[in-house]
């Protein structure tokens, strides 16, 4: 399937269609028309939870560290970036 591709616009567009012509033969509330819309949500929650595993992995891979240094009546930010190696995460 697109879905296990990682192809999921592919797949929520033949979920769409697939949902709309179980509407439209069968009505809203047909076990096959609910069965259609369930697994809509399954594709759309796998998809969000992968990207938002790619944006954790992002920051895992560089932490920010701000470190404000005072000096004077001016105030200077400095920003340090500590790379993580994977025996580190």
């Amino acid at each position: 399937m697109f879905s296990d591709q990682g192809k999921f616009e592919e797949a929520e567009e033949i979920h769409k269609r697939a949902l709309a012509g179980y509407e439209k033969a069968l009505g809203r509330d047909h076990k096959s028309t609910l069965h259609t819309v369930y697994n809509m949500a399954k594709l759309i929650k796998k998809c969000r939870v992968l990207q938002a595993e790619h944006m954790d992995m992002m920051v895992i891979d560089c932490i920010h560290c701000y470190v404000l240094i005072e000096e004077g009546p001016a105030h200077r930010l400095i920003v340090v970036l500590h790379p993580l190696s994977a025996d580190q995460g």
